[in-house]
């Protein structure tokens, strides 16, 4: 399995080593909705196994609510809001695609990760 965090507006960390101090770190579009949207370009085309995007955790966890993850041009899901709740992760999925974009719901986009993971072996 490998994965993927772009490093030119997100933090890129190590999950399992965070930094408590990182955690506040986050981006958001200046626009809201569907007109709001982050975007990955991978290298290559990938089987895509699962998608793991971590919201803000000091404050509008909300914003995640509704916001659609597509893999080139396949919608993969749409995030339904839990309270309190900042990562969603999308799995079992088989899609094969190099752009994996997200859009948002009826907010401003926030994120702080967003992870994609593959399946099989990767040149």
């Amino acid at each position: 399995m490998r994965t993927f965090s772009p490093k030119s507006k997100l933090p890129n960390y190590n999950i399992n080593k965070v930094n408590l101090s990182l955690r506040n770190q986050s981006t958001h579009t200046q626009t809201g909705g569907s007109a709001a949207w982050w975007k990955v370009t991978l290298p290559q085309s990938y089987q895509i196994s699962s998608i793991r995007i971590y919201g803000r955790t000091n404050c509008c966890a909300e914003r995640m609510d509704r916001v659609t993850v597509k893999v080139d041009e396949t919608l993969v899901g749409t995030v339904k809001y839990v309270d309190k709740q900042t990562v969603y992760t999308f799995l079992g999925l088989s899609v094969r695609g190099s752009v994996v974009t997200l859009f948002g719901g009826d907010s401003v986009l926030s994120l702080a990760e967003v992870q994609v993971f593959t399946q099989g072996k990767i040149y």
